[in-house]
C-alpha cells in the first residue's frame, strides 16, 4: 500500500482513543483504505454504483477479515457483530455515516465526515488514471501525490474483485484464504495466487486456486514470476535437456541400442 493521509497528535485525546483498542484499529483501517478519488462500479441490476472521495465499499464480515490480528501462530478476528458495534458507535460520533443500500443490507457503503481534514485534494490530481484502473482497483488509497498507471491490486479484497468479478468473497473462499494465512502465508502470496489463477484461465473458480495453490505450495512457490520461471524449467528438462543431454543424444543412445538388438539377432550391417 502506497500514499499517505494526515493524522493528528490530538486523536490520543480523542473519544475513540479511550475506548476499547478495536475501536481505534477500526478507525485508522478504514483511514488507510477509503477512496481518494471518486469511481464507479457496476452492480448486478445493471446500474451504477458511485464511489466518491472518503468512501469505501465493503461488508461488515469484510472489514472484520480486515482487521483482525495474530496471537503468536493463531489468526484471530473480532466477532461480525461487534464489529456492527463499533460502527454504530462511530455512526452516533459523527465519525462516519453508512449506506446499506436496498433494504438496508444490499452493501455497506462507509462515509469518513470530513475527509479531506485527513487528505486534502491537492491540484496535481490524478488524472493519468484510466476509468479503466479505477473500475479494477475501487478502492485505491494511494494519496493524489503519488500518481500510479498501473492495476496491479494491492489488497486481497482488489485482487479478488479483479479476478472473481465480485465485490464480495463468498463463504468458501473466504474460508480458503483465512486457512491460508493461518499457514502462515502472507497476503502478497493470496494476491499472487488469485492474480496467477485469473490468468491460467478464462473461468477462474475456487477449485481452480486451490490446485494451483496446492502446487505452489508443495514447490515452494510464492510469485506468479517464480511460478514462470519454474514452468520454464519443467518445459527444458521435460522437453530435450533433462539430465544435461543435449537434444540428439537421446536419439543417438536408441540408434545404438537398435543396432546392439540387431547384431544380436543377426541382422546384416554395413
Amino acid at each position: 500500500m502506497q500514499g499517505y493521509i494526515k493524522d493528528y497528535r490530538k486523536e490520543v485525546e480523542s473519544d475513540v482513543w479511550i475506548m476499547p483498542p478495536l475501536y481505534h484499529r477500526t478507525w485508522q483501517w478504514l483511514k488507510y483504505n477509503v477512496n481518494h478519488e471518486e469511481n464507479e462500479i457496476p452492480m448486478r441490476d445493471g446500474t451504477k454504483l458511485l464511489i466518491k472521495r472518503g468512501q469505501r465499499l465493503t461488508s461488515v464480515r469484510d472489514l472484520a477479515k480486515s482487521i483482525g490480528w495474530y496471537e503468536g501462530t493463531k489468526w484471530k478476528e473480532p466477532n461480525p457483530k461487534t464489529v456492527s458495534v463499533i460502527l454504530e458507535w462511530m455512526e452516533k460520533q459523527g465519525m462516519i455515516s453508512i449506506d446499506r443500500g436496498q433494504g438496508n443490507r444490499q452493501y455497506t457503503l462507509i462515509t469518513i465526515i470530513n475527509w479531506a481534514v485527513y487528505n486534502p485534494k491537492t491540484d496535481q490530481g490524478n488524472s493519468t488514471v484510466t476509468p479503466r484502473t479505477h473500475l479494477v482497483d475501487i478502492n485505491n488509497n494511494d494519496n493524489n501525490d503519488f500518481i500510479t498507471t498501473t492495476t496491479e491490486p494491492e489488497t486481497v479484497d482488489d485482487a479478488h474483485q479483479k479476478v472473481f468479478r465480485t465485490m464480495f468473497m463468498n463463504g468458501l473462499m473466504s474460508d480458503y484464504v483465512r486457512e491460508l494465512k493461518l499457514k502462515g502465508y502472507t497476503d502478497r502470496f493470496v494476491i499472487e495466487l488469485m492474480l496467477e489463477t485469473g490468468e491460467s484461465g478464462n473461468n477462474p473458480s475456487l477449485r481452480l486456486m486451490k490446485t494451483i495453490g496446492d502446487r505452489w505450495i508443495k514447490d515452494g512457490i510464492y510469485t506468479r514470476m517464480e511460478a514462470k520461471r519454474r514452468k520454464g524449467l519443467q518445459l527444458v528438462v521435460g522437453g530435450h535437456f533433462e539430465n544435461n543431454r543435449k537434444p540428439y543424444q537421446s536419439r543417438q543412445e536408441s540408434q545404438t541400442e537398435k543396432l546392439m538388438r540387431d547384431i544380436q539377432e543377426g541382422e546384416p550391417h554395413e
